[in-house]
């Protein structure tokens, strides 16, 4: 699930990144290890009589970490060395700081834009939402209902962020980019907007268990005859009008989709980096709901359903338009928000309880691997020094 690049850390919008990615992240708990020196209920500072504690510091540092880190695609987060999550996390305490500050003033800043705040925005976020989230192959209605959160909550809970919007623009003028504009922005990132076609499934697979992650392993006659026996086992119960997401759980040995019913949740085109046997396969299914014959390949026997499929849509002003100014709306609000919390923060009675330790080097600790390390480098959150003309991998994913 992807979008969660589209907001600003200064907008402190949780909500509006919590929607926008179709809820894929919980809220997460203030991390107790960041700082072991100072209690939680420590009071670090004062702005403008407002008291910023050590835990309000360490939730911060959480989110924030989260955020950088479901930026990573999932085939290099493992990749990642203990030691550099560790850094991450020491620039981003270094930072809490200031960060929790400019949240704080955007947050009193905003009260007097909550009646601001009207019906039709929040049902314009929601719908927003909703696009965005089917764009990524969710079902916004059935995510919530299946995590028990009320569409009561979630129109309280924006009011808030929206808020947040409402003072942002009235200080620093409209965000909202012109036709123009993104016409010109959907010609220039074109090829990477149009959606492909894709095939979205779920399987259940008979296969060899951990054994099938080593490049090197290959089943004996006897692995491969009784995994493919067990397979026809189970497409015959299928065939036979069985509950495939229920097989899926009794029998399949995939841990991760298993627990969802076999389904795998992302779409498949012709160019993602799954085995090309079970593309394929998934790419001859033509109807939903249409099973597979047994499908072999180096993980094991494959039993495939088709849960969607759609044909290629080029990027047009009709066909990606409206999300393509919500992405533009939300990048110059990016820089928007960061604006104005600094000329908040520059006008702050501040009153510092305890000195702020020395920041970590960021360039030192976040440093380029060298050719011999096996790890990736995890970005310290960027500045808001200019809007680029780029599409976010997570902004173009267009399933």
């Amino acid at each position: 699930m992807s979008f969660k690049t589209l907001t600003s850390r200064s907008l402190g919008l949780g909500l509006v990144l919590f929607l926008a990615v179709a809820v894929a992240h919980g809220q997460a708990p203030a991390d107790k290890a960041t700082s072991k020196a100072l209690s939680a209920d420590t009071v670090l500072v004062v702005v403008n009589g407002m008291p910023i504690t050590q835990a309000d510091c360490d939730a911060w540092v959480q989110r924030m970490y989260q955020m950088q880190m479901s930026r990573i695609p999932p085939q290099q987060a493992g990749q990642i060395r203990p030691e550099q999550l560790e850094q991450l996390r020491q620039v981003l305490a270094g930072e809490a700081r200031q960060g929790v500050m400019k949240d704080k003033l955007l947050e009193a800043a905003a009260k007097d834009y909550l009646k601001k705040v009207t019906d039709k925005d929040i049902e314009d976020q929601i719908d927003q939402t909703r696009r965005l989230a089917a764009r990524q192959g969710v079902d916004f209605d059935e995510y919530m209902k299946k995590n028990n959160i009320s569409m009561e909550k979630i129109k309280n809970d924006l009011r808030e962020p929206l808020a947040k919007i409402k003072f942002i623009e009235s200080s620093e003028g409209s965000a909202e980019p012109s036709d123009k504009d993104v016409k010109a922005f959907i010609e220039e990132n074109k090829d990477r907007l149009t959606q492909p076609e894709s095939v979205r499934t779920s399987h259940i697979l008979l296969g060899y268990g951990d054994k099938s992650n080593d490049p090197t392993f290959k089943p004996s006659a006897d692995e491969r005859a009784k995994a493919k026996a067990e397979a026809e086992k189970v497409l015959k119960e299928v065939k036979a009008g069985g509950d495939f997401a229920k097989l899926a759980e009794k029998y399949s040995t995939d841990q991760f989709s298993k627990v969802e019913g076999g389904k795998i949740n992302a779409a498949i085109t012709h160019q993602s980096g799954f085995v090309q046997e079970y593309k394929d396969a998934a790419f001859k299914l033509k109807k939903k709901g249409d099973i597979s014959p047994i499908t072999e390949s180096k993980f094991g026997f494959h039993i495939i359903k088709l849960d969607d499929r759609k044909t290629t849509v080029t990027a047009t002003m009709e066909t990606v338009g409206k999300d393509m100014r919500w992405y533009m709306r939300q990048q110059k609000l990016s820089q928007m928000g960061e604006a104005a919390s600094e000329k908040l923060l520059a006008k702050a009675k501040i009153d510092v309880k305890v000195p702020e330790q020395k920041k970590a080097d960021p360039l030192e600790m976040l440093r380029a691997p060298k050719s011999s390390d096996m790890g990736t480098t995890v970005s310290k959150p960027a500045r808001r020094t200019g809007n680029r003309r780029a599409v976010p991998a997570k902004a173009r994913s267009a399933k």
